[in-house]
């Protein structure tokens, strides 16, 4: 075998390991340790160097129909795994509302032991209003054994695939000059969250 006498050997230990998961020769005697400073790290975030990870956050796709099959779903993932499960806080914002808007919602997400990512997923609720498209914007807040990452929020779109129709009734009626005014009743196919104003046109008949 090839002489270590006098070399200088480096161990690294992965996150979640100690002395008992490394293999070494049982006739190595290790009589000097030193700290060497200047090694450069995968990154601050990463197991390996010992500090805790860096959470972030995603999202796929980025609209979705509110009447569609199709959902948001929020990725939050760690820059590394760790040996026991994370908790990371979920912070919630946007002009969609959570219960009335879409279902899903929530303030946390764990992400299992030896992983690195949960998700979220934002199911938009069917209606029939016609309203101005919602947006949903989850966030990732300070906690315990993550640090907030980049990036730190993600924003997707619910989009309105409602429409209105406007409609007369009667659409004629003839009366004579002495009766009491015509009235005609104007009504929407589908409400409308805004409110709709609309112009009349009259054109005097002979």
């Amino acid at each position: 075998p090839v002489s270590l006498n006098g070399q200088n050997i480096r161990i690294r230990f992965r996150a979640g390991w100690d002395s008992s998961t490394v293999n070494t020769n049982p006739n190595w005697r290790i009589d000097d340790v030193q700290l060497q400073a200047g090694v450069t790290c995968p990154g601050p975030g990463n197991g390996q160097c010992g500090g805790t990870p860096l959470a972030s956050i995603v999202v796929a796709p980025l609209s979705a129909l509110e009447d569609g099959a199709s959902n948001l779903v929020y990725t939050v993932g760690l820059s590394s795994s760790v040996p026991t499960a994370r908790t990371v806080n979920i912070t919630t914002g946007g002009t969609a509302s959570d219960g009335s808007d879409y279902t899903g919602g929530v303030s946390s997400v764990t992400i299992p032991a030896n992983t690195t990512s949960a998700t979220i997923t934002i199911d938009p609720t069917a209606d029939s209003v016609v309203e101005a498209n919602e947006t949903v914007i989850l966030g990732i807040s300070a906690g315990t054994g993550y640090t907030v990452g980049t990036p730190d929020s993600a924003t997707a779109t619910i989009t309105n695939d409602d429409s209105a129709t406007v409609q007369f009734a009667p659409i004629s009626v003839s009366q004579s000059e002495a009766a009491s005014p015509l009235a005609f009743t104007v009504t929407l196919s589908n409400p409308v969250a805004s409110g709709v104003s609309l112009t009349i046109n009259s054109t005097v008949g002979t």
